[in-house]
């Protein structure tokens, strides 16, 4: 299997090393979503990188801009057997879809 890079840019910092990775582009809403985590035995540097809620945010993939929008959760868990972090969040261009959407009696407005 390949290895694809996959970065946060947050405040000037490239954040890197994740071993999950989603990012969503949805024609529907005209939107982007990203989450991204990392889970060891053992908390290492970036289990304190310092990101909080709100940041302005820029999912990179090798290089190249994929969402630029702001950290929407930052999740760390620290157990006896795990140390987890988990970030996730949307681009800047959330907006409620106005295309028509399918429901079990026809199609509706957005």
């Amino acid at each position: 299997m390949a290895f694809i890079d996959i970065g946060l840019l947050i405040g000037g910092t490239r954040y890197g090393g994740w071993q999950a990775v989603s990012v969503v582009r949805s024609i529907a809403t005209l939107s982007g979503q990203f989450s991204v985590g990392l889970t060891e035995r053992w908390p290492g540097p970036w289990f304190s990188w310092p990101i909080s809620t709100g940041e302005r945010v820029q999912v990179l993939i090798v290089d190249q801009s994929a969402i630029a929008g702001w950290v929407g959760q930052v999740e760390r868990v620290g157990e006896a057997s795990r140390y987890m972090l988990s970030i996730s969040g949307r681009d800047g261009r959330a907006i409620r879809s106005i295309a028509p959407r399918a429901t079990g009696r026809g199609v509706v407005g957005g």
